[in-house]
């Protein structure tokens, strides 16, 4: 059986203005666009979104009218890793891998995530990634330096994938040892995991700045039937 986390309690400070994981694509929530790629999927039986602890009440009502009984709702934290932490509490006892998914990334292709759902039991660590294609070069004080060799570099996506075990071990040792990562994977190497990658989807944007806010509106309208 399969899960999904989508941690959701961001106050969306860079975006500015309404918290971005509920400002409205096409009319649509971008929180509830992201839930949407994962409803059908008869494999996965729990969906659990971690929501700000400003909003749990409200929008935790607007998704359980929204959505089947498979999608619930707990309280974030005041972290990303503390969402997800919070989240891993209220999984049910048959899961046994489980997928995190940021909130604001609501590209995500089904076929990825079908991909995924095949791929991981067999490896029990999977994420998508893409190759970096632009040159790197450090800088400092205004002015560029030495150029970075990009090769076997990658910008991390999501969702990344794990056996629950893993994933709840990961955070309970990091909360252990007082450390805040940058995603899940960052957790599940720290206790001695080697993590599995696949290609990822470039369009699978996360929304963060207004830039992005701008793009995802014009890419919504190419992209969102194609599936």
């Amino acid at each position: 059986m399969f899960a999904v986390i989508i941690p959701a309690g961001g106050s969306g400070t860079r975006l500015g203005g309404a918290k971005k994981q509920f400002r409205l694509l096409d009319g649509v929530s971008v929180l509830f666009r992201s839930i949407e790629r994962f409803i059908d999927f008869p494999e996965i039986t729990q969906i659990i979104i971690a929501l700000p602890k400003t909003d749990v009440i409200t929008a935790a009502a607007e998704i359980t009218a929204h959505f089947s009984q498979k999608v619930q709702c707990c309280a974030g934290g005041d972290s990303r890793q503390a969402s997800v932490f919070n989240a891993l509490q209220h999984l049910a006892k048959d899961i046994q891998f489980v997928l995190v998914h940021d909130a604001v990334r609501p590209f995500l292709r089904k076929q990825d995530i079908a991909e995924i759902l095949a791929e991981v039991p067999h490896k029990n660590t999977l994420s998508p990634v893409l190759a970096v294609a632009d040159t790197l070069r450090k800088g400092e004080n205004g002015y560029l330096e030495e150029t970075i060799d990009r090769n076997g570099l990658f910008r991390m996506q999501t969702p990344q994938a794990f056996k629950k075990d893993l994933l709840l071990k990961a955070h309970q040792q990091a909360i252990l040892d007082g450390f805040e990562g940058t995603d899940d994977c960052e957790l599940v190497q720290r206790i001695g995991q080697k993590i599995h990658y696949l290609n990822g989807f470039p369009l699978n944007i996360k929304i963060t700045t207004q830039q992005d806010w701008e793009i995802a509106e014009a890419l919504w309208k190419i992209v969102h039937a194609t599936d």
